[in-house]
């Protein structure tokens, strides 16, 4: 970020309350930032936090609301790259730090930044899509976006299951030191980058920040045990293809028995058969009897390879907002599971109605401003929603949120968009 920006909203933003003013933060207003956070969800600010945000906020993007020259309100964005069905990676714009101050809530503030910052992206030209994490999801459907990704937390009991069913092992596993690990980590995450529908690689500066503390205990927890899986590829040496970070604690009962507990930060690899051995190594452990871990796809394949399935508890949560900044780039960027073409009328917030015919399949698409009558019609947040393959047409239908005009089009359509694996997106930003 720099001191001046070319994106920089005006001096005055209309609509906003007398007092305030809103414009674009500088480098040396990023403290303020983590202090307004620190009092808004009610920690203690971390003064390395300023550092990590000078590198993840992109220039130009960031806008804060002044009174008096204290800032009260906040919102930033963040450079992403988003994997769409088909394996295409998108320039995404990452909306965070919606922040408002708890004595300025309820006078529009977050409608007026979060606009804003929609508007920035919009004008800024690079993104046809962007989305974000908020706390509370649906009051962002207001905006046009659609709840677009879901995930499970997951607790699993070990009482009779220490093995996974039809893992063979293709390579070997290693524990990795703090500064290794990071490189491993980053390694495999870019490798899922254009393979994993949903998946949004973390930037290196994230990775370091988030990572800053692993050495120590959290809670009942002690420090972050690190492990990579290494495949052998015959001719071309090997490399990384899994990672895992951990925590655990070692407890017993009134009777001494141990009862332990494995608490996964992270797992993931590029591969099933890696991806279960990572799994075999948190089972393995004598002393623990139960694992968690969040994050986990919904439908997690390693559910198939449990002894007992139904020591698998889990919940599930909405996760990520997508916005389609650029309807007829965001559709055509994706692929589709039915050749076929549909013409879609799509409701935008502020009552705009536009028509858009989309003509596409597994080798490619096309989407452009449409004349004719449509066949389906449905708010831009439904269009977001399913987006990544995560909920079917056909089932926002159910709900009131999409409306058949043309038989059969409602079931051709929700084919097109449906996707297998549901996406999944590695972390917050």
């Amino acid at each position: 970020m720099t001191a001046a920006t070319d994106l920089a909203s005006p001096a005055r933003v209309t609509g906003l309350p007398d007092g305030l003013v809103m414009r674009g933060l500088a480098v040396g207003e990023l403290a303020s930032l983590v202090a307004l956070e620190a009092l808004v969800w009610g920690w203690q600010a971390d003064g390395r936090r300023a550092d990590w945000l000078a590198e993840f906020l992109e220039p130009g993007h960031t806008i804060g609301v002044f009174q008096g020259g204290e800032l009260v309100a906040a919102h930033g964005m963040t450079a992403l790259k988003l994997t769409v069905p088909g394996g295409q990676v998108l320039d995404f714009a990452g909306f965070t730090f919606l922040l408002v101050h708890p004595l300025l809530r309820g006078r529009g503030l977050m409608s007026a930044l979060t606009l804003h910052g929609l508007d920035l992206a919009i004008r800024d030209g690079r993104m046809p899509a962007g989305g974000g994490m908020p706390h509370h999801s649906r009051t962002h459907l207001r905006y046009g976006s659609g709840v677009a990704t879901r995930y499970a937390n997951v607790e699993i009991g070990l009482d009779g299951q220490r093995e996974l069913r039809g893992v063979t092992d293709d390579g070997r596993l290693e524990l990795l030191g703090h500064d290794a690990a990071l490189g491993v980590m980053h390694e495999v995450s870019a490798q899922l980058s254009g393979v994993r529908n949903g998946w949004v690689p973390r930037a290196r500066c994230t990775d370091r920040y988030r990572y800053s503390g692993s050495a120590g205990n959290r809670a009942r927890y002690g420090p972050m045990v690190f492990a990579g899986h290494r495949k052998e590829v015959q001719g071309s040496g090997s490399g990384y293809d899994g990672f895992l970070s951990y925590r655990q604690c070692v407890e017993s009962d009134s009777h001494g028995r141990p009862r332990g507990a494995l608490q996964i930060d992270e797992l993931f690899a590029t591969s099933p058969q890696a991806e279960a051995q990572l799994w075999r190594h948190c089972f393995a452990n004598p002393l623990v009897s139960s694992v968690t871990a969040s994050r986990r796809p919904v439908r997690d394949p390693i559910i198939a390879r449990l002894t007992d399935p139904r020591g698998w508890r889990q919940t599930v949560r909405d996760d990520m907002i997508v916005y389609l900044l650029d309807v007829p780039a965001a559709l055509a960027a994706r692929r589709y599971s039915r050749d076929d073409t549909v013409i879609l009328e799509v409701h935008q917030p502020d009552g705009d109605r536009r028509r858009y015919a989309l003509d596409g399949g597994l080798d490619g698409a096309r989407c452009e401003p449409a004349g004719r009558a449509p066949d389906i019609g449905m708010p831009a947040t439904a269009l977001c929603a399913a987006y990544l393959g995560d909920v079917s047409l056909a089932e926002l239908a159910a709900a009131g949120q999409v409306e058949e005009y043309t038989a059969g089009s409602l079931r051709r359509a929700s084919a097109m968009f449906s996707w297998s694996p549901a996406p999944l997106v590695q972390d917050t930003f």
